[in-house]
């Protein structure tokens, strides 16, 4: 069965501030299969929305 861990829709901001991203969240989802159902990405980054949308549609089990 799959963990979403309470969380259906999730939207992420790939910079947080500083040096700080959302990549740790969508790595952390990836190593323990934990997925919302609904996950998309809004950032004014392309690099960083390439990068976030890459890894959710490759490791999504849903997408």
């Amino acid at each position: 069965m799959l963990k979403t861990g309470g969380v259906r829709v999730m939207s992420l901001d790939h910079d947080l501030g500083g040096d700080h991203t959302s990549r740790a969240v969508v790595l952390w989802m990836c190593e323990h299969e934990v997925w919302p159902d609904e996950v998309s990405v809004h950032s004014a980054n392309p690099v960083g929305v390439e990068w976030l949308t890459g890894m959710i549609n490759r490791y999504h089990p849903r997408l």
